[in-house]
C-alpha cells in the first residue's frame, strides 16, 4: 500500500516533466485567419502574398532565392484544394508561378539550447502521371533538409513528414520554402502544398526510461492493491 501512497507524487512529477517537454510552440501552425487579414484576390478563395508579407498571423513570407516571389494563402472553401483531415487554411508555395523562384514562410520559435525538437507538417502534391513529385526545403537555424513527396495516387493528396533538429539558440528561425514542383518541365498545374505545422520535443533516453518506469510502478501498485 505504501506504493499507492507515493503514486500521486510520482505522477505529479511525471506530468511536470511532460509539460516541460511541450514548452516549444509554433504560433498559428494551421495558418488560420486569426486577425481577419485574409482577403481573397479572386472569387474562389485564394490570397496572393508577396515576399515580405506578414498577413498570415505569426508568419513572414520569404523567397526561395531572395528574388521577389509569392505564395497563395488558401481558404478552406477553395473548391480545388481539399485540406488534410482536421485542417482548414493551407498554403501553395508556388502561388501562380510556373517556375522559380518559389516562395516560403518563416517564424522565430523560442527553443532551449541543446534540446532536440521535431517539426511535424503536411506536404500536398497533385499527381497527374507516375513520377510526379514535390520538394521543399525545411530548415531550423543552420540545419536544413530537402523533403521529397512522391504521391502514389492521382489528384491531390497529403502526407505527414517530420524534421528533427537540435536547438543552438534560444530563438530558432523555422522556415519552409518551395524547391521543386510536382510537374517541373511538364504541362500540368504547379503546386506545393503546406499545412498543419507543429513542433514537439524529442524525449531523451532518460525520459523514456522514466516513462517506462512509471508504467511498471503503476502496474505493480495495482497488483499489490488487488492482493491486499
Amino acid at each position: 500500500m505504501k506504493y499507492l501512497k507515493k503514486l500521486p507524487i510520482f505522477t505529479a512529477v511525471l506530468f511536470s516533466v511532460v509539460s516541460t517537454l511541450s514548452a516549444a510552440e509554433i504560433y498559428n501552425g494551421t495558418f488560420d485567419n486569426l486577425e481577419g487579414t485574409f482577403v481573397a484576390n479572386d472569387a474562389v478563395g485564394l490570397m496572393e502574398l508577396p515576399s515580405g508579407s506578414t498577413a498570415i498571423p505569426g508568419w513572414k513570407v520569404i523567397s526561395e532565392t531572395g528574388e521577389p516571389a509569392a505564395i497563395s494563402w488558401v481558404d478552406p472553401s477553395y473548391p480545388y484544394v481539399t485540406p488534410p483531415p482536421g485542417s482548414s487554411f493551407t498554403l501553395d508555395l508556388t502561388d501562380y508561378y510556373d517556375g522559380h523562384p518559389y516562395g516560403g514562410i518563416t517564424q522565430d520559435v523560442a527553443t532551449e539550447i541543446g534540446v532536440q525538437y521535431r517539426l511535424v507538417f503536411y506536404i500536398g502534391a497533385l499527381r497527374a502521371i507516375s513520377g510526379d513529385y514535390v520538394q521543399l526545403d525545411v530548415s531550423a537555424g543552420s540545419e536544413l533538409e530537402t523533403i521529397t513527396y512522391t504521391p502514389s495516387t492521382s489528384g491531390l493528396s497529403w502526407r505527414e513528414f517530420t524534421f528533427d533538429f537540435t536547438a543552438a539558440s534560444t530563438l530558432t528561425p523555422i522556415s519552409f520554402v518551395g524547391k521543386t514542383s510536382a510537374y517541373e518541365g511538364g504541362t500540368h498545374d504547379y503546386y506545393i502544398g503546406l499545412a498543419d505545422v507543429r513542433i514537439d520535443v524529442v524525449p531523451e533516453p532518460a525520459t523514456y526510461a522514466l516513462l517506462i518506469g512509471a508504467g511498471f510502478l503503476i502496474l505493480f501498485s495495482k497488483r499489490r492493491s488487488r492482493v491486499a
